[in-house]
């Protein structure tokens, strides 16, 4: 065997940080939820709704990130394929639209203050978004 020859301190802190990453490694908890959890798709669920998040922004993420957790809590919103974007608007705001296919149907500004707001906000969204989706459909159904 091969024998390492080190000073004592060197041995200290190489111990230190064996230790600190065996704690880092076992610091995880298995019962802590993951965040995206809920919007992952599930094998066979046919109501599984696809919501596209092309935000660049971090109030855009957290918008669509919300919107699909709001989206996704009542079954009854069904299998709609929608698609968010942001971009940035005049005078720090930033424009948020809610696109199907290619029919526009939600879009909003967003300030800074809105993120405290943020749950309340996208749950009128979520609201206005399916009752479009619905007079899209019936409109689709009587004229086509």
């Amino acid at each position: 065997m091969f024998a390492i020859r080190c000073a004592p301190e060197t041995a200290r802190i190489g111990l230190l940080l064996i230790g600190l990453l065996s704690v880092q490694v076992h610091a995880h908890d298995p019962n802590e939820m993951d965040p995206y959890a809920d919007l992952a798709a599930r094998p066979g669920d046919l109501l599984m709704p696809l919501i596209t998040d092309q935000t660049m922004s971090v109030m855009g993420n957290l918008f669509a990130r919300e919107f699909a957790v709001n989206w996704m809590a009542d079954p009854a919103y069904g299998d709609a394929v929608l698609v968010i974007r942001d971009h940035y608007a005049p005078r720090a705001l930033l424009e948020i639209d809610v696109y199907a296919g290619d029919q526009l149907l939600f879009s909003t500004y967003l300030s800074p203050t809105t993120m405290f707001t943020l749950n309340t906000y996208c749950a009128a969204a979520v609201q206005t978004v399916h009752e479009r989706l619905l007079a899209l459909e019936i409109r689709q159904k009587l004229f086509h």
